[in-house]
Parts: C-alpha cells; structure tokens; sequence
C-alpha cells in the first residue's frame, strides 16, 4: 500500500481539527470577498457626503438599498477598473444601505472595510512570500555551508534580530517620499515588510 505524502497527510490533520478547516474555509470565502470587492453592489469607500450626520448601522432587510450610487475611487488598476465597470452595468445607480453606518464625513463604512481588507490581505500575502524566498536561501546557504560559516551568518541574523523593525519600515518609506516618491509606495511597504521578517524562517530552515 502507498504511503501517504506530507500534502495529504497535512490535509488529513487539518480536517480532523475542526477550528482549523472552519477558519481556513472563512479566510477563503473573505479573500474572494475582498477580491472581487470592486464589483459588489456598496458604496464607493470615497463618496463622502458632508451634509448629513454621522449614521448609525442599520440592519440589512430594514433598508437593503439606497440608489444614490456615486462613482468615485482613487486611481484604479486594470482589474479593478473592469471589475468596477462589471458593478455598474450590473447594478447601476443601487448601492447597499449603511448597514454598518457612515462616518464623520458620511463614507460608507462596510465599503471602507471591505476594500482596506485587500492591502490588509495583500501585505500579508507579498511579506509572507518575501519572507519565505529570504529566509529559505539565506537558511539553506548557512546550513549547506556550516562550520565558521554558518556561525557568521547566523550571528547576523541575531544582531538583526535586535533592530525595532516598525522604525525601520517608517524610516524607509520616509526617505522614499524624501526623494520624490519615484517607486510605489504601497509595493515598497510589502517588500520591506517581507525583507525584515525572514529571520524567523532562516533560523527553522
């Protein structure tokens, strides 16, 4: 009989924990939520509406829809410009009621946090990936080489180690837009993030 392999048997654990499986099936269902964001029927997360006091949430079948649709976003990708242009022919001038209420400034709330959920997911997503790429190589070349040279570079790791690394994230983002803010900001955050949290996984590998 074949032996199981470490995908199937990480599978097998996974679905016997019962926590796990329910959280890993929550966290698929919000990342296609968060994704596909741009073509639900909310709010545009900008469209402020001065004029009004802040509301307060009201539940969904008490008022489902308002149709004062405005739409007005920050420069978009590609992506999230068709899918956008997917929300509007679909549902026009209808948008979602404030189900979770409005701000100060009269900005939909449930659309705000549906569409920060995406660079939330996102930064966890590219510093995980960077993280791993680092860690992996500088681990594997440590390890592979060993002896005097492994201790050097894992001695480094511990001075680094040291570093308060939310300082360093604000320090380079500050010399970013020191020098004109040539580079997008928001990919050198996921790269910076990632760079510095690969400690941690060199030291495992």
């Amino acid at each position: 009989q074949r032996g199981r392999g470490p995908w199937s048997d990480t599978v097998q654990r996974l679905r016997a924990d019962r926590t796990a499986w329910w959280s890993l099936r929550f966290l698929l269902l919000f990342g296609l939520l968060s994704l596909f964001t741009p073509a639900l029927p909310l709010p545009s997360p900008v469209a402020m509406n001065l004029q009004t006091e802040p509301r307060a949430p009201v539940w969904p079948w008490v008022q489902p829809f308002d149709d004062g649709y405005e739409p007005e976003y920050w420069e978009l990708n590609r992506f999230d410009r068709v899918l956008v242009a997917v929300r509007k022919t679909v549902f026009r001038d209808y948008q979602t009621g404030p189900w979770l209420g409005t701000d100060a400034k009269g900005r939909d709330l449930l659309s705000r946090i549906l569409w920060g959920s995406r660079t939330s997911i996102l930064v966890a997503l590219a510093a995980a990936a960077c993280s791993l790429t680092i860690g992996v190589l500088y681990g594997s070349v440590a390890g592979l080489a060993g002896g005097r040279t492994d201790n050097v570079m894992m001695r480094a790791v511990d001075a680094m180690y040291a570093l308060p690394f939310i300082f360093v994230v604000i320090f380079t983002l500050t010399l970013l837009e020191a020098g004109g803010g040539w580079i997008d900001r928001e990919r050198v955050f996921f790269v910076v993030i990632g760079a510095i949290y690969w400690l941690t996984m060199a030291r495992v590998v």
